[in-house]
């Protein structure tokens, strides 16, 4: 048979893409990232790289939640749920691939929120996003002083994340559902800054 001679590669075989290949290229979110990304890890796991990426993709697994989100001075019962998500990911293990400077690819990380979990999977573009770099604080508990009447249970839910950016500081306010889920949260995102920041 001519049809089969012409072909060198059996089936099932995975071909993984070439050194110099960005996870960037990829269309899909979260199957395709992640066999490209374990393609490219293939080349410099041996590298502080290679440490460096498996703790990001770590953290920010651990960051993708659905919760409340609120804007400082419009703290209400009308929030809206949103799901939370680090996007740039793909440029930044691309990056660390091709052995850039850190703090350069590092700048690609986002923290971006969607009207849900359906939006992020369908590639819509998300509601609004913080770069990590700018972030200068993430703490948990509403501040008594802006939100007087909040109940303690839903304040201790809640974390604080302080930016400034070029059009100057900004604060975003995400309630989880509930104090420990918070406080993970908020530590993750503290190493995942801190990651990005040294």
């Amino acid at each position: 048979n001519e049809m089969s001679q012409g072909s060198t590669t059996p089936e099932g075989v995975i071909c993984f893409p070439d050194e110099g290949s960005t996870a960037s290229e990829s269309e899909e979110v979260d199957e395709a990232t992640s066999k490209v990304a374990t393609a490219m890890l293939r080349h410099w796991r041996q590298s502080e790289s290679f440490t460096q990426a498996k703790l990001v993709q770590a953290l920010a697994g651990r960051l993708q939640i659905t919760a409340k989100k609120y804007e400082a001075g419009t703290f209400s019962a009308k929030a809206k749920e949103r799901f939370f998500v680090i996007i740039g990911q793909e440029a930044f293990l691309g990056g660390l691939n091709l052995q850039k400077d850190c703090r350069l690819v590092a700048s690609s990380l986002e923290l971006a929120w969607f009207k849900s979990k359906a939006a992020y999977t369908e590639h819509q573009a998300p509601a609004g996003s913080i770069p990590l770099h700018q972030v200068r604080d993430c703490s948990t508990g509403a501040p008594a002083s802006r939100h007087p009447n909040l109940e303690d249970s839903v304040r201790g839910q809640t974390v604080v994340v302080s930016s400034l950016g070029p059009s100057g500081p900004h604060q975003l306010e995400v309630v989880c559902e509930s104090k420990q889920m918070a406080e993970y949260w908020s530590r993750d995102l503290q190493d995942l800054v801190a990651m990005v920041r040294h």
